[in-house]
């Protein structure tokens, strides 16, 4: 089954006054998403990943939800029941796709709203209208939008050519927001706390660069002398790197007028 072989072309919109432009708080979000950090480091979801905090965290959550019993439940005579029958039923408790498990797809949704804000996964149909799957949008790549009748509406690049994107109903969308200021698309908490996680990751890369290229030792031993030239110095330079940087770190030094 092609995912995308209904779906119309349409060139990207760069204004914010065009009704097609995301429905976010602009202002805001241009300051949550801009810009070195105060530490140096450039925060986004992707490199918020490399920091093991946050992959653990969202790795933890996401397959914790995923491994919970997904049950379409309907009201009978009996009471509360399981639809065993509904033809929604096996798409969100065993196969949403063609291509993943429950499990895989519950996973992908939660981490994505964990990272992103939100989660969005758009839905395939037969040809009288029923839904036959579900499938999972880069979060990074689709936004809602008002369409110029006032409608709510997606519009994503995901599986697109560069520079194109279609434009998806949003009775074809489910959309899994986190808290938000429009109450329609949720914030980034990466990005809400890019500080943090930019700390986070300048004091790891400061810990690597001191393991890996720290020449510091308790003591130096020194046999004083005159001031070397300039080749002498860089030899002594590389000379105490090799010896006492990285593996060698902390190891004792002796220095004396002609090299080490």
């Amino acid at each position: 089954m092609k995912l995308f072989n209904r779906q119309k072309t349409e060139q990207r919109s760069g204004s914010f006054d065009d009704p097609a432009s995301p429905l976010t708080a602009i202002a805001v979000w241009n300051e949550m998403d801009g810009g070195i950090t105060a530490s140096g480091e450039s925060i986004s979801e992707k490199t918020a990943l490399a920091i093991s905090t946050v992959y653990t965290c969202v790795t933890i959550l996401s397959e914790a939800i995923a491994s919970l019993p997904c049950r379409l439940m309907q009201t009978s005579a009996r009471g509360q029941e399981e639809a065993l029958e509904h033809y929604l039923y096996s798409l969100l408790a065993y196969s949403p796709n063609d291509d993943m498990t429950a499990f895989t797809f519950w996973s992908t949704i939660v981490g994505c709203s964990a990272l992103t804000g939100n989660a969005y996964a758009q839905i395939t149909r037969d040809l009288d209208g029923t839904p036959n799957g579900f499938w999972p949008l880069h979060p990074l790549k689709t936004q809602p939008v008002r369409q110029p009748d006032g409608a709510l509406a997606f519009r994503t690049s995901d599986g697109m050519k560069d520079g194109t994107y279609r434009v998806i109903a949003s009775k074809d969308i489910l959309h899994f927001p986190l808290f938000g200021l429009d109450g329609i698309k949720g914030i980034s908490p990466v990005r809400a706390a890019r500080e943090s996680f930019a700390l986070a990751k300048a004091a790891e890369k400061y810990g690597a660069r001191w393991f890996g290229n720290g020449a510091a030792v308790p003591s130096v031993l020194i046999n004083k002398g005159a001031k070397p030239d300039p080749k002498v110095q860089r030899e002594l330079t590389e000379s105490w790197q090799s010896k006492h940087g990285g593996a060698n770190a902390h190891t004792q030094a002796f220095l004396s007028e002609t090299g080490m």
